[in-house]
């Protein structure tokens, strides 16, 4: 039985190496676990979106209520603002109604924007028809799912909600 030269053991043992056979199945998997986590993030994404549409939608109807029972309550309760208008005090209590909603989904009180314009509709004596848009613009901080799925510099996704409604007793003399 012949000695294997040192050129040829060294030779024999790299041929039988498997440590270097770990690191290319790692590599080789590489690709998939970036798929793998890659939608995981995006299915956060998708969830905290969704929420977000919620919160909106629900936070939209809440003032649409709000506001049709502020526009044409008494001047009194909300610092003489003139009835039907949107300002001041009414303003304020629109707002402040939505706030616990929002305050849900965004860290942020500037997030949402209220407008409440008059709509088309309410034409009985002392009504006031009015439309109201709640616009949205929420921050996309989840990692790979944010490239993908949202817009913008820095990324972000925008919602807008609106809700027609129509304010009743405007018509009624302040003071009684």
């Amino acid at each position: 039985m012949s000695v294997p030269s040192p050129a040829a053991r060294l030779l024999a043992r790299l041929a039988n190496d498997e440590l270097g056979n770990a690191t290319t199945q790692l590599i080789s998997w590489a690709p998939v676990w970036f798929v793998v986590f890659g939608v995981f993030m995006m299915n956060m994404q998708l969830g905290r979106n969704y929420i977000q549409r919620d919160m909106v939608d629900h936070a939209t109807a809440v003032a649409a209520d709000s506001t049709m029972k502020t526009l044409c309550a008494d001047s009194k309760d909300y610092g003489g603002v003139p009835l039907g208008e949107y300002k001041g005090a009414r303003a304020t209590a629109i707002r402040d109604s939505i706030e616990p909603l929002i305050g849900l989904v965004s860290s942020s009180r500037d997030a949402c924007k209220l407008n409440v314009r008059e709509g088309a509709g309410g034409t009985a004596p002392g009504t006031r028809a009015v439309e109201v848009e709640l616009r949205c613009d929420f921050p996309c901080n989840i990692p790979i799912a944010a490239d993908l799925m949202c817009s913008g510099s820095p990324k972000r996704v925008v919602f807008v909600a609106k809700r027609s409604t129509v304010a009743m007793g405007c018509d009624v003399n302040e003071g009684r």
